[in-house]
């Protein structure tokens, strides 16, 4: 009696081969990409969210509260050319982008340079909190303007005189 294996085709050897065929794996040992997709997903959903905060609240205190305008000349421009929300739209749609190309292509080149992946990862990471803690501030900067002007330009509205006095 022979101790030996029939082969079949569906041993070690055959997985090595068509992982061959597939080219070189994006899964290393190390778990690289993984954590660079979580990054990626989370860093792009706050920076998102909070620019969208921005837009929301730059469009709500230009558009409705008469003492609030543009302090950004730039932007003012293209609001005028524009309009502004489809400005506003553009410039934030830009503005993710441009911050989430810039925060991979940063990861990735400390990683395929010096060979440092979680430093890339910290990089990456430390890009979109920085910027979507800026938009988070400008965002309830805004607001916080808006909230003062309507007060202010509702002061007798609110409270009557003869209740103050």
């Amino acid at each position: 009696m022979s101790t030996k294996r029939e082969h079949t085709g569906r041993g070690a050897a055959s997985r090595v081969g068509s992982r061959r065929r597939r080219g070189r794996s994006r899964e290393p040992r190390d778990g690289w990409w993984r954590y660079n997709r979580s990054i990626r997903f989370y860093g792009l959903t706050f920076l998102a969210g909070t620019k969208l905060a921005d837009v929301v609240t730059t469009v709500v205190g230009v558009q409705y509260v008469p003492s609030i305008v543009e302090a950004n000349p730039v932007a003012d421009t293209l609001f005028v050319e524009m309009g502004l929300v489809t400005g506003l739209t553009v410039l934030g749609f830009a503005t993710v982008l441009f911050a989430a190309c810039a925060a991979e292509l940063f990861g990735l080149e400390i990683r395929r340079r010096f060979g440092l992946p979680k430093t890339a990862l910290f990089a990456q990471g430390s890009i979109y909190l920085i910027l979507s803690v800026l938009f988070g501030l400008v965002a309830i900067h805004n607001a916080t303007l808006i909230a003062d002007q309507t007060s202010y330009m509702l002061d007798g509205v609110l409270v009557p005189p003869a209740v103050l006095g």
